[in-house]
């Protein structure tokens, strides 16, 4: 738990790579506002990512600042630790913005036998969101942030989720993905005004503005082998333009502070919402699908309510 007291208590998904990494980098620099919870797929990623943070100058020189969290998002019930971890020795966390993603070079399952893309990029984030939004909720005003990508204009096939009988295109399940993450970001949104607490907590999207720099091939040789992926915060694949400056002025700026529910591009200009983004019925069927998959892969019971809804109900049980 950090002793000193801090404005904002960030953690960031996907922090040892490209968008993630430069977005710690920048919170990080503001050693007395800010308190950084790096999140990488393993501990030694982010121990590396610490460190390099400590020698760019970004972080307190005593790692007053900054710390970690390892979770490999390609299992559920290691993003189902992390949250329970995070509500252990970050107990004021009041911000999260989700970096996270995965571009497989070929169709890949993950460890729970769910298509990889979906589950990293996706499911995971949910569950996630799921976990920690009391508490959020409980240390408001508070922020919640979804990196997306001008890549999300791919109608979900309902009847394929994890993509076993179509055909595999790794571009289109990206794509896809992002598109899942707009709508759960929204749905939260949403959710929040129901209960009457719109504002504790703002929901936004960032289009990261990403382009390929490098072939995909040349960049794969850096990856984990064994999934065959590539991150696509990876800064070999993607150069970030304004999106990092959009980002921390979302964080960190009061005017802010009664903003939820947009979508905007790199440079902070807001983007009409595209029809289905923006439908209600395709946000609150995809929430449902994606919390009965991972109460599933749990070995949680589903209930009548959404799990997001539970965890509002019964919030005042830890706080």
């Amino acid at each position: 738990m950090p002793k000193a007291h801090f404005l904002r208590y960030v953690l960031i998904t996907g922090a040892t790579d490209g968008i993630g990494r430069q977005l710690a980098y920048e919170l990080a620099s503001k050693v007395e506002e800010n308190f950084v919870i790096v999140h990488g797929r393993s501990q030694r990623k982010c121990e590396e990512t610490i460190a390099w943070l400590l020698c760019g100058g970004a972080a307190g020189n005593s790692h007053s600042n900054v710390d970690f969290v390892a979770a490999d998002f390609s299992k559920l019930v290691e993003v189902s630790r992390m949250c329970e971890e995070i509500r252990l020795r970050f107990p004021k966390l009041n911000g999260i913005i989700s970096c996270a993603s995965v571009l497989p070079t070929r169709k890949t399952k993950s460890p729970d036998r769910l298509e990889l893309t979906i589950q990293v990029n996706h499911l995971a984030h949910v569950l996630l969101w799921t976990e920690l939004l009391p508490l959020l909720e409980h240390n408001s005003p508070s922020r919640l942030l979804t990196v997306g990508s001008m890549l999300h204009n791919f109608s979900i096939d309902w009847d394929d989720l994890m993509c076993e009988r179509g055909t595999y295109d790794k571009f289109m399940q990206y794509s896809r993905s992002m598109l899942m993450n707009h709508l759960a970001t929204l749905y939260i949104h949403r959710l929040l005004f129901k209960h009457k607490k719109q504002f504790q907590v703002t929901c936004n999207v960032v289009d990261a503005e990403q382009h390929l720099e490098k072939p995909l091939e040349l960049c794969s040789a850096k990856n984990d082998t064994q999934t065959q992926q590539l991150s696509t915060s990876d800064s070999c694949l993607y150069q970030h333009t304004n999106a990092i400056e959009t980002l921390v002025r979302l964080a960190e700026r009061k005017e802010y502070a009664g903003i939820s529910g947009k979508y905007y591009d790199a440079n902070g200009k807001e983007l009409k919402l595209g029809a289905d983004t923006s439908d209600v019925r395709v946000q609150d069927k995809l929430w449902k699908e994606s919390s009965q998959i991972c109460n599933a892969i749990l070995g949680r019971k589903t209930a009548t309510e959404s799990s997001i809804e539970s965890s509002f109900k019964y919030a005042t049980m830890f706080y």
